[in-house]
């Protein structure tokens, strides 16, 4: 983990001077990993360079847990350090490997909000937006994609085909079994059904002004698909329903 990057985000350091890490900065830009260690080690702690210390034992540290405690350190430690939004996006990368997608989460989201002037934030917004996308809610992931502005960049083209992908509508066809404008009524019968072991799912709809909450069984390519499940559902449950066809965006989420 001793060279993080993503997207051929090249890391600068615009960092403080602190004349005895220079030589490490110097050596670590030019990839002179081993000689860096080296330096590193003979380099006394003082309350100015604590923090920049553990950056670049983060950097060069080849073990990725060992490398993500030292960064974790800054963060607890070191909140104001001008390396905390560099420390928490590091975390936030091994965290998003480990597929950790909601810690990864959390992390990033403390950049957004606690560092939006940082160089890290469309790149932070850009993993939060992977991130949702892994756990498959596409609504946030979508969002996210959208706060992604430079066109200058690989990932503002990656997060436009993202935005496009997860719009992309198709249509399904599903067993309707109720219809409601309240909520928790629409909730309460998809539980039972769910406790049941159908697949079961919330869509809602506007008519006339008005949301309905749709109680809905089962994902169909067709319609005949779903009237052969039907048959078999109508037999066992001996309840009214429907064969409804509705369009869904490709990676839509399902309300549970």
């Amino acid at each position: 983990m001793n060279i993080l990057f993503s997207l051929g985000f090249l890391i600068i350091f615009n960092v403080q001077n602190n004349p005895d890490i220079e030589n490490v900065k110097e050596l670590y830009e030019g990839g002179k990993f081993n000689n860096a260690r080296r330096e590193l080690e003979k380099i006394p702690p003082t309350d100015k360079n604590r923090d920049e210390i553990l950056l670049y034992k983060g950097l060069l540290e080849e073990d990725a847990e060992k490398s993500f405690s030292s960064f974790k350190e800054i963060v607890d430690k070191y909140p104001k350090s001008l390396f905390c939004d560099y420390a928490l996006y590091s975390i936030s990368q091994y965290e998003y490997l480990q597929g950790s997608y909601k810690n990864a989460i959390l992390t990033l989201k403390k950049i957004t909000t606690s560092f939006p002037e940082s160089e890290y934030f469309e790149s932070s917004c850009f993993w939060l937006a992977s991130s949702y996308e892994a756990l498959k809610n596409s609504n946030d992931a979508v969002c996210w994609y959208k706060r992604i502005s430079n066109s200058d960049t690989v990932m503002f083209r990656i997060a436009k085909e993202a935005i496009s992908r997860l719009s992309k509508k198709r249509s399904i066809y599903c067993i309707q079994i109720g219809s409601f404008q309240n909520r928790d009524s629409a909730k309460n019968l998809l539980a039972s059904f769910k406790e049941k072991g159908y697949e079961a799912w919330l869509a809602t709809s506007k008519k006339e002004g008005i949301k309905y909450y749709r109680v809905l069984i089962g994902e169909f390519k067709s319609k005949e698909e779903a009237k052969g499940f039907s048959k078999l559902f109508s037999e066992k449950e001996k309840i009214p329903y429907w064969i409804v066809k509705i369009k869904k965006l490709k990676h839509m989420d399902r309300e549970k």
